[in-house]
């Protein structure tokens, strides 16, 4: 890859940077010049769609969504030479005096993804919603801690019925804190957009307000539904004007999204031993249980994953953390 790049740019010019991927097969680095910076990819073609990365780069930047531009590429090796779209994640501005105009940012560029209309981006089935259930299912259930998951199977009919009925629109699927970029509070970028779907309309809105990686207080997440709501319409997006069924919905898909990345944090560790995300596993079990409260119906499966699947996660992530890093 190294002698890829050096046909693309004056190699002996720029530092280079590794940057630790978030969950990925894929590997970055940055490198810097005296007067910018590129990212160069390693995407292997085995495991990434490196042509649909491409595709919705253009598609998503007709619409002035601030992807990565593709410079150079070699889809048959899985060498990427992209854009640099920032260094820091719109974390390090929560619980600052710049929260606010952040996030206000990020809604904007949301309506602009879910103005994003093309052929080439396919459907949020209800059977890959299910799919995404059985993560859970998989990895924490059967592998972690080898029990049951009949109450969440009850409830993933419902679930998921709720989270389909809604409008559709298109979805980038991973719309949280670590795939939004910013070098100042209004100039963004966005990630790991590739694997973007055309689904239900709150579901980044869900990714972005009930972070795995950040706990926003009830007011905030009040508050910016209602500037989302507002944004909507002046987008000509009005799926829905009421604060409480858009909360709702919010939280329908914030339940579903917050079980598969319960999932896929554990499956990280048995599969690529990667136990950076095992910490979030606890904080964001307990933030699905309230959750789950809010609604009757799933009610049941809130008390099961309090009483039964949190207390024996407790007593196995210690394990999973210390065979993940034997060699």
């Amino acid at each position: 890859m190294r002698s890829w790049l050096a046909d693309q740019i004056n190699l002996a010019a720029f530092s280079i940077e590794s940057i630790i991927p978030e969950a990925s097969t894929r590997q970055f680095w940055r490198l810097r010049s005296a007067t910018s910076s590129v990212i160069g990819i390693l995407s292997p073609p085995a495991t990434e769609n490196n042509h649909q990365y491409c595709l919705l780069s253009d598609t998503f930047h007709a619409q002035q969504v601030p992807v990565p531009e593709v410079y150079a590429k070699d889809l048959e090796q899985g060498y990427l030479l992209v854009s640099d779209v920032g260094e820091h994640d719109i974390r390090d501005s929560y619980a600052s005096s710049l929260q606010d105009c952040v996030i206000q940012g990020a809604l904007k560029i949301l309506t602009r993804i879910q103005r994003t209309q093309a052929d080439h981006i396919p459907a949020y089935t209800t059977d890959r919603l299910e799919m995404e259930l059985q993560i859970f299912d998989e990895w924490v259930c059967e592998r972690l801690l080898n029990v049951e998951s009949t109450p969440m199977r009850a409830a993933s009919g419902h679930l998921i019925e709720h989270i389909d009925a809604q409008p559709k629109t298109t979805v980038h699927r991973d719309y949280h804190c670590r795939n939004l970029l910013f070098s100042k509070p209004a100039q963004f970028g966005v990630v790991d957009f590739q694997d973007a779907l055309f689904g239900p309309a709150y579901y980044d809105l869900a990714s972005l307000l009930y972070d795995c990686y950040y706990e926003f207080t009830p007011g905030e997440v009040e508050r910016y539904i209602q500037n989302f709501i507002n944004l909507q319409a002046k987008q000509g997006l009005e799926y829905e004007n009421d604060p409480s069924l858009v909360a709702s919905a919010v939280e329908y898909c914030a339940i579903q999204r917050q079980l598969k990345a319960v999932g896929i944090f554990c499956r990280l560790a048995y599969v690529q031993k990667k136990t950076t995300h095992l910490e979030f596993v606890l904080p964001v079990l307990a933030r699905t249980v309230k959750l789950c409260d809010r609604h009757q119906a799933l009610v049941e499966l809130g008390e099961w994953l309090q009483t039964d699947i949190v207390p024996q996660v407790t007593s196995a992530l210690p394990k999973l953390t210390e065979s993940a890093r034997v060699p």
